[in-house]
C-alpha cells in the first residue's frame, strides 16, 4: 500500500499543480508550488525507492565497530545461477529472470511481494569485474512457506529452503559496479578473522537500490554466514 501511494503521489501532485495553473494568474503561484512539490516527491521515490520496499527481518545481535552481526530467521528463496557472465550482466540478468517470477511468470500467475536487498554471490579471491558464474536470490515474502509458493514457469529459477542462520554485514555506500564489493568482501572476511569468527561459504553482496541511485545514495552490505562454534 505505501509503494502504491508514493508512486500515485507525485502524479496526483502534478494533476493538481496543472488544474491550478489552468485556473488563471491568480493561482498561478500555487500551482507553481505544487507542480515543484510533486517533481521532489517523484525524484524522493526514484532515488530512496528501497524506503517503501519490504526489508527483510532480522535481529541485530552485536556489533564489531561497523561490522553488525545479525540472526535471520529461516527463510525461502528464489534463485537463479547466471553463467559466465560480467558482475553487471550477472545483476542484470540475474534480476530480471528473478522479477518475471515475481511478476506473474509462475504456475499460478500470482504477483509476489518484492523485498530488500537482492543477494549475489561473490567468490573469495574473484574481482566483481571477472567473467565468473554466480548466483543471485531474492527473499520471498516472510509469510510464505515453501509449499505455498507457486513453481518458476523459467526453468532457471528454483525456490530454495534457507535455515535460520548468522551472518556478519558490512555497509557500505557508493557504486557497486566498481571493485568496491570485493574489496568490502575481503575487508570484512580478514576483520571476522582477526576477531576470532570462524565463516562458511560463500559472501554475499546484498543490493537495496536500482542502478539509477546515485553512488552515494545507494545501501550496500556485504554478508557472510559464521560457522557455529
Amino acid at each position: 500500500m505505501v509503494n502504491r501511494v508514493s508512486l500515485a503521489l507525485p502524479w496526483l501532485g502534478a494533476a493538481a499543480g496543472a488544474w491550478l495553473l489552468a485556473r488563471g494568474s491568480n493561482r498561478r503561484s500555487a500551482g507553481l508550488v505544487t507542480l515543484g512539490a510533486s517533481l521532489g516527491m517523484g525524484l524522493a521515490r526514484w532515488q530512496l525507492q528501497r524506503l517503501v520496499t519490504e526489508d527483510i527481518a532480522y535481529d541485530l545481535q552485536a556489533t564489531l565497530g561497523d561490522i553488525q552481526l545479525r540472526s535471520y530467521p529461516a527463510q525461502v528463496w528464489a534463485e537463479t545461477v547466471v553463467e559466465n557472465a560480467t558482475w553487471s550482466d550477472t545483476l542484470s540478468e540475474g534480476f530480471g529472470r528473478l522479477a518475471g517470477y515475481l511478476f506473474g511468470a509462475n504456475a499460478a500467475k500470482e504477483r509476489l511481494t518484492m523485498s530488500a536487498p537482492v543477494l549475489t554471490t561473490l567468490a573469495n579471491g574473484a574481482g566483481t569485474n571477472q567473467i565468473m558464474t554466480r548466483t543471485v536470490a531474492f527473499v520471498m515474502p516472510a509469510d510464505r512457506a515453501l509449499a505455498s509458493l507457486p513453481a518458476p514457469e523459467d526453468p532457471r529459477v528454483r525456490l530454495r529452503a534457507v535455515p535460520e542462520r548468522r551472518v556478519a554485514v558490512l555497509a557500505f555506500r557508493g557504486n557497486y559496479a566498481s571493485d568496491l564489493p570485493s574489496e568490502r568482501r575481503q575487508e570484512l572476511i580478514v576483520r571476522l578473522a582477526d576477531a576470532g569468527f570462524l565463516t562458511r561459504g560463500s559472501a554475499y553482496f546484498a543490493g537495496y537500490d536500482p542502478p539509477s541511485t546515485l553512488p552515494p545514495l545507494r545501501r550496500n552490505e556485504i554478508m557472510i554466514e559464521l560457522a557455529d562454534i
